[in-house]
C-alpha cells in the first residue's frame, strides 16, 4: 500500500494504459449478416437485385449516408451523437426517471453506437445485463471507429420492416429511387422506422406512420429555422403506396454474375436506357409476334465491339412474366448454332490459304457417305465464288471447304477462339459441325463476331472478350487470325440480302449497313441473327427453352427482324472503320478467283492474307483451239494448224451441268462434229459416290440415280448387276428398288462410253433425316 501511495502518477498511468488496451483490443463480435446480391448499371445506379440467404433484403455494407437522412436520423435517435463517446448520461438518466414514474419501461437511452452494437447481436434480448454489454461495446467502437463509420454501419444494419435492412434496400424498396435521391419527408418517414419497424411497418399503419414522420418534420424546423417553410410543405405529402417490389431490371444478368462470381455488389457496364428497351422489346415481340406462332422465347445480347462491354443482357423475358422457363438464361444456353459459325470456317479457310474472296467452290448435289448437305432453297449453281456462298449461306460450298480444311483443326480454332461447348471430337461432329452439329451460347457467338470486328476494324493484337463487370474484360493475346481475313470476312457478310422490305429490312439503309448472318437449327428449334457495325454487335435468339421446333422459326424471318430492330434503335456509329494494310498482292483470275494461271482469259490484282499464294492456280481454264468463224471447238487431232487458240472453261460434269443452266454464255463452243474426241469425262454420278455405303428404309426403298452427259442427245443404258433396268434420254434419272448387298452399277451410252459405280445397299426400319439447313 506505501508502494501504491508513493507511485500515485504511475499508477494513474497504468490505469490509463490498461483502460486504453482494454477498449483498443477487446473482440467486437459480429454476427454474421448474409447480403443480398446487388446489380449496378454502369452509372452506379441500383438495377435489381437478389433476396440474401436468410431471406433479407440486406444490400452491402453502405459507406456514405446523405446529409439529410443523417440529419431526420440523429434529430430522432441520437442528437447528442457527434458529442458522446458511446453513452449519453443525460438520454440514460431521463429514460430512468420516465421508467420509474411509470413503472414499466416507456423511453429508452440508448445511443446509436448502442443500438449499433445490439444489432451486431442481431437483436438479442433487452435485458439489464445485456444492455450494460452493450454499453461497453459502445465504448470500445468509440474508441475504434469514427462516428461516419458508426453511422453507416448502423444505417446497414437497421430493420425498416418486413425483411427490408439498411437504408438503401429501404430506398429502393419503397420509394424506387437512391438514397442520394430522398426528400427531406422521405428520408424523416425512413429516420422514424427503425425505432419500432415491427409496429411501424408502412402497410399495416400508415396514419401511425405519418404523425411520427411529421413530428419528426416539426421538430427539424424548430431546430432548423431556415428549413421551417419547406419543412411544412413536406409534411403535407401522403404516405406512399409502399408495397411495391424490387426493381428486376437485367434480372437475368444478376443471376448470372451470382454465379460466376463470389462478390455481392456488381458496378456492371449495362446501360440503363438500353436494357430497358431491349426488355420492353423482348416483352413486345413475345406478345404479339412470337407467341401466336407457340415460340416463346427470345434472347438479345448488346456489346459494344471495340472493349467487349456488354451494355444490354437480355436473356429471357423480363423478370415476373408469367411464361414457362422464364427464368432459363438463353444467352448463356447451348444451342446448336444452325449457319452461323460459316463466316468462321471462312475466315480459317483464308488464314490457311484455301480460297482468296472470290474463288470458286462446287455447289452441286453430294454425298458423303451417308451424310447429303442440301442448301436452303433446294437450288445447285454448280460453281459460286466463297464470298457469295457465304452471304447466301449455302451448305454444300461450306460443307466442301469444312472438309478441305479439316474438322480437327477447325474444332481447334473454335476451342481457341473460346467456344466451350464444342468439347467432342472431330469423330463425333464429323461434316455436320459446320451446318449446327455442335453446340454453342449466344455469348459466344456474339464474343466471336465481336473478335472478328476488332481485329477487322482495330487491328487489335489482343482481343476483348465479352464482359458484363467494368474493367474486368478478359484479353486473349494468342487468338489466330490476321486482320486482313477477318476484313474481307465482314465485308461478304455485309452483302447479305434480306428477302422481303418488311420488318425494318427497308429502314436500314446503306450508311447504316451492318456485317450480319442468320442461322436455323435442324429441326426448327433455334433462330439466330447476329451482326455487327464498327461500335456496337448484337446476337439474337429465337426459340423455345425446351426445345421444341416449330416449322415457322428460322433465322431470316424469325431472328433477323428484331436484329434490325435493335440496331434501329441504337446511336449512329461514330467510328469509322479502317481497312487494314495490305499483306500480299496476288494475279487472280477474273472469273474463277483462283491464282491466275496461264490459261486465264483476264486476271486482276486483288489483296490477300499472307498465305494467300498457296491458293492453287485455277484448275477450270483450259485452251484450246476454235474455227475460224468462232462456231465450234476443235478437239485435239481435229484439222491440225487450223484455228486460233481459245481459252475456255472446263469443269467437271455434275457442276458443269448445274453452272452453265445458270449462265449459258460462259458455256464453252460446242464440239466441231466428226472432229475427234472431246476431252475430259463425259459422264458423272452424282450418288452414290464409289466403294460407299447406301443405306435405304426398308419401307420405302427406293434409290434415286441421276446421272449427267456433256451430250445432251445421247442414250443411256442402265445395267445393275448385268440386269438391264432399262434407257433414258435427258433427263438421265432412274429409280428402283434394290436389294441387299453389293451393286455393280454400269450406265453405258449409245456410243460405247461407259461409266460403273459399286456400292452396298443397307436397309434401316425408320426414315433417315434430312439434312436441309434454313438460315
Amino acid at each position: 500500500m506505501s508502494f501504491l501511495r508513493k507511485n500515485k502518477t504511475l499508477v494513474w498511468a497504468f490505469s490509463c494504459f490498461f483502460c486504453l488496451a482494454v477498449l483498443r483490443f477487446f473482440p467486437l463480435n459480429q454476427a454474421p449478416s448474409p447480403f443480398a446480391w446487388v446489380l449496378n448499371d454502369n452509372e452506379g445506379q441500383f438495377m435489381s437485385a437478389h433476396i440474401a440467404s436468410d431471406g433479407q433484403w440486406r444490400f452491402f455494407t453502405q459507406k456514405e449516408i446523405p446529409f439529410n437522412y443523417a440529419q431526420a436520423l440523429l434529430s430522432f435517435e441520437d442528437r447528442r451523437f457527434v458529442f458522446h463517446s458511446g453513452w449519453d448520461v443525460k438520454s440514460l438518466v431521463r429514460a430512468f426517471w420516465k421508467n420509474i414514474q411509470a413503472r414499466k419501461v416507456v423511453q429508452g437511452g440508448s445511443t446509436l453506437s448502442m443500438q449499433n452494437r445490439r444489432l451486431a447481436h442481431q437483436n438479442r434480448s433487452r435485458s439489464l445485463w445485456n444492455k450494460c454489454w452493450e454499453g461497453f461495446e459502445a465504448l470500445v467502437l468509440e474508441s475504434r471507429c469514427s462516428k461516419s463509420e458508426i453511422l453507416a454501419d448502423y444505417c446497414s444494419h437497421a430493420p425498416y420492416g418486413g425483411n427490408v435492412v439498411g437504408l438503401s434496400a429501404a430506398s429502393w424498396r419503397y420509394f424506387n429511387k437512391s438514397k442520394t435521391e430522398l426528400t427531406q419527408a422521405e428520408a424523416a418517414l425512413l429516420a422514424v422506422l427503425p425505432n419500432a419497424p415491427g409496429l411501424m411497418h408502412p402497410n399495416k399503419s400508415q396514419e401511425n406512420l405519418k404523425t411520427k414522420r411529421n413530428r419528426l418534420l416539426y421538430s427539424l424546423s424548430k431546430a432548423f429555422p431556415e428549413l421551417s417553410q419547406s419543412l411544412s410543405t413536406d409534411s403535407l405529402e401522403q404516405i406512399p403506396n409502399l408495397n411495391q417490389q424490387l426493381s428486376a431490371l437485367g434480372f437475368h444478368a444478376l443471376q448470372h454474375l451470382r454465379i460466376q462470381n463470389r462478390q455481392h455488389q456488381f458496378n456492371s457496364t449495362l446501360e440503363r436506357e438500353l436494357q430497358t428497351r431491349i426488355e420492353q422489346q423482348i416483352k413486345q415481340w413475345q406478345a404479339y409476334n412470337l407467341g401466336r406462332d407457340r415460340v416463346e422465347h427470345l434472347a438479345i445480347l448488346v456489346a459494344r465491339v471495340k472493349n467487349g462491354e456488354v451494355l444490354a443482357y437480355g436473356a429471357n423475358l423480363p423478370y415476373g412474366s408469367q411464361i414457362t422457363a422464364g427464368e432459363v438464361d438463353l444467352i448463356q444456353a447451348p444451342r446448336s448454332p444452325g449457319s452461323t459459325l460459316k463466316p468462321l470456317l471462312y475466315f480459317q479457310a483464308l488464314e490457311e490459304g484455301l480460297v482468296l474472296p472470290y474463288t470458286w467452290l462446287p455447289d452441286a448435289p453430294v454425298a458423303f457417305g451417308s451424310f447429303m448437305p442440301q442448301n436452303y432453297d433446294q437450288q445447285y449453281r454448280g460453281m459460286v465464288p466463297a464470298a457469295q456462298a457465304l452471304a447466301k449461306s449455302l451448305n454444300i460450298p461450306a460443307v466442301h471447304l469444312l472438309q478441305r480444311l479439316g474438322v480437327n483443326q477447325f474444332l481447334r480454332f473454335l476451342n481457341q477462339w473460346q467456344f466451350h461447348h464444342a468439347n467432342k471430337s472431330a469423330a463425333h461432329y464429323g461434316l455436320s459441325l459446320i451446318l449446327g452439329g455442335a453446340e454453342c451460347s449466344l455469348w459466344e457467338l456474339t464474343q466471336s463476331y465481336a473478335f472478328l470486328g476488332q481485329r477487322a476494324w482495330y487491328q487489335m493484337d489482343s482481343l476483348s472478350g465479352l464482359h458484363l463487370l467494368k474493367n474486368q474484360g478478359k484479353k486473349f493475346s494468342d487468338l489466330e487470325g490476321s486482320p486482313l481475313s477477318a476484313y474481307m470476312v465482314l465485308e461478304a457478310m455485309k452483302e447479305v440480302s434480306a428477302p422481303a422490305p418488311e420488318h425494318f429490312y427497308s429502314n436500314y439503309t446503306a450508311p447504316r449497313r451492318i456485317a450480319w448472318k442468320t442461322g436455323t437449327s435442324y429441326g426448327n428449334k433455334d433462330a439466330w441473327a447476329i451482326g455487327l457495325n464498327s461500335e456496337y454487335v448484337v446476337g439474337v435468339w429465337v426459340g423455345n427453352a425446351d426445345g421444341t421446333g416449330r416449322p415457322s422459326l428460322t433465322g431470316i424471318y424469325s431472328a433477323a427482324p428484331i436484329l434490325f430492330e435493335v440496331f434501329h434503335g441504337l446511336p449512329e456509329p461514330t467510328i469509322a472503320p479502317q481497312a487494314p494494310s495490305i499483306q500480299v498482292f496476288l494475279e487472280s483470275c477474273e472469273k474463277t478467283g483462283f491464282v491466275a494461271g496461264p490459261n486465264c482469259p483476264k486476271s486482276k490484282q486483288i489483296a490477300a492474307p499472307h498465305k494467300g499464294k498457296s491458293v492453287p492456280v485455277c484448275p477450270f481454264h483450259e485452251m484450246g483451239r476454235q474455227d475460224a468463224e468462232e462456231t465450234y471447238r476443235l478437239a485435239p487431232g481435229c484439222k491440225p494448224g487450223e484455228g486460233k487458240a481459245y481459252p475456255y472453261l472446263q469443269l467437271p460434269p455434275l457442276e458443269a451441268a448445274y453452272y452453265f443452266s445458270r449462265k449459258p454464255q460462259d458455256r464453252p463452243l460446242p464440239k466441231a462434229p466428226n472432229c475427234g474426241e472431246d476431252r475430259g469425262a463425259l459422264m458423272s454420278i452424282r450418288y452414290p459416290v464409289p466403294l460407299t455405303d447406301v443405306l435405304l428404309s426398308e419401307a420405302e426403298g427406293y434409290l434415286q440415280i441421276e446421272l449427267t452427259h456433256k451430250e445432251r442427245d445421247r442414250r443411256i443404258f442402265w445395267h445393275d448387276n448385268d440386269s438391264l433396268l432399262g434407257s433414258t434420254l435427258e433427263p438421265h434419272q432412274m429409280a428402283w428398288k434394290p436389294a441387299e448387298g453389293k451393286h455393280i452399277l454400269t450406265l453405258t451410252d449409245d456410243k460405247g462410253h461407259r461409266i460403273q459405280r459399286i456400292f452396298t445397299v443397307y436397309f434401316v426400319h425408320k426414315k433417315l433425316p434430312n439434312t436441309l439447313e434454313i438460315p
